[in-house]
């Protein structure tokens, strides 16, 4: 596989640790973060809320934090692992340009996102995020500064190979495979 673009999107969580109780406090930091996202966009009592924390994110919480070894799957690392882990496979990031950014903050506000959620960058990534709450602990899953924690998809950036064909990759399947993981 030899892309001429790569789009990386990932979920910037550090709870792929080999250790039970370091990987159940990054995970339950992130999922607060991912939960309390719910909680300041739709009701309770919403259908497609229920239907994301029950069957997406509770097997995926069950899936990160009782299984082991080869029976768990979701393994998410921070997009600063992804940054070097492409670095090595011979992919150049491309730079973010700061209007870009100011546009999606204004089209943010714009369509009336609630504002507690954030887009910023760093190291030419594109970051999402939600403002964190005074007192809150977790600084361990931060996107780019204290004042911002992680939730979903939170990290895209766009990388090209020093050299390749014109095509473009999809998905993560046969990038891991290529990187060794």
């Amino acid at each position: 596989m030899k892309p001429d673009v790569f789009v990386n999107s990932t979920v910037n969580g550090s709870f792929n640790a080999s250790f039970f109780t370091t990987r159940f406090k990054e995970a339950l930091f992130h999922y607060t973060a991912v939960f309390d996202m719910f909680g300041s966009t739709l009701s309770r009592e919403n259908p497609e809320r229920m239907h994301f924390e029950e069957v997406f994110y509770g097997r995926e919480v069950m899936n990160v934090i009782a299984c082991e070894g080869v029976d768990r799957v979701e393994r998410p690392e921070t997009y600063k692992q992804w940054q070097v882990r492409m670095m090595r496979a011979g992919f150049k990031q491309k730079p973010v340009e700061a209007e870009l950014v100011e546009s999606f903050r204004v089209k943010m506000k714009k369509w009336g996102y609630h504002k507690d959620f954030v887009l910023d960058e760093d190291s030419n990534w594109f970051l999402q995020g939600q403002m964190e709450d005074a007192g809150a602990h977790n600084k361990n899953i931060t996107a780019t500064k204290e004042r911002y924690r992680s939730w979903g998809s939170n990290g895209s950036c766009l990388l090209v190979p020093a050299t390749g064909k014109t095509t473009v990759a999809r998905g993560t399947q046969k990038l891991e495979t290529t990187l060794g993981l």
